[in-house]
């Protein structure tokens, strides 16, 4: 059987070493000389190793200062699915922990995209979530009280707000509409998302409606993604 190339190789292993967390996130990657000594090869192909991983995302240039390891970050396709599922394929437990739990009034554009009539309550359940021991998402759901009595009395820490709306409510959720958006940091949620020493003062937000099956609004929320940890891709077929 024909051998790889020594470039390809050499990358392999490297994604490896990533993987296996030799190389963290961020990290500085030993300089050129120190490869080329290390795999017994010429500069130019550790150079090809190198040009390679960075048009794989997985390591970035820093001129005069080298390659380092791309910030991990999370990403999100197209299918109806929930972060902590997404994030399961990948070996990564999602932690919820729940910031707000409450019936309130609803800001004007709460209450229209959910057909309520002036001064209908709602849920408001606030959560943070945490995957790889840093804070990846804040959620703002709103539910109207009067299709989920005692919604309150559930423990979203540990529940999925969508099977809870489905097996204990007994709603059959058939589609959602999302709004992607980048969009200034709201400072609630910069301060849980972001350390003083991030330069960082926007982040993803994506307003998802979630809706029955006779097309009438079961939930609507916002999301605010780390801008630099989390990644929305769509694949669309041309009709």
């Amino acid at each position: 059987m024909k051998s790889k190339p020594a470039y390809i190789e050499i990358g392999e292993q490297i994604e490896r070493d990533i993987s296996a967390g030799i190389y963290k996130s961020d990290a500085k990657l030993p300089t050129e000389r120190e490869l080329m000594e290390k795999y017994n090869v010429s500069r130019m192909t550790i150079r090809q190793v190198i040009s390679n991983l960075a048009g794989r995302g997985l390591v970035y240039r820093v001129k005069g200062k080298g390659a380092f390891v791309q910030k991990e970050f999370f990403m999100k396709n197209q299918s109806f699915r929930s972060i902590a599922s997404l994030m399961a394929e990948r070996g990564i437990k999602v932690v919820t922990k729940v910031l707000d739990l409450r019936m309130v009034l609803p800001e004007e554009l709460v209450r229209l995209k959910l057909n309520l009539e002036e001064l209908e309550p709602v849920y408001l359940v606030k959560r943070v979530r945490i995957a790889a021991d840093a804070p990846i998402a804040v959620e703002f759901n709103y539910l109207p009280c009067k299709l989920y009595p005692n919604f309150d009395g559930y423990d979203f820490a540990e529940k999925s707000i969508y099977s809870t709306i489905e097996q204990e409510y007994e709603f059959k959720i058939s589609y959602q509409k999302e709004v992607v958006s980048a969009v200034p940091a709201p400072a609630e949620v910069a301060k849980i998302l972001y350390s003083d020493d991030e330069n960082i003062d926007f982040c993803l937000r994506i307003e998802n409606l979630v809706m029955n099956e006779d097309s009438s609004p079961l939930l609507m929320g916002w999301c605010y993604y780390h801008a630099e940890r989390y990644s929305y891709f769509n694949v669309s077929s041309r009709q």
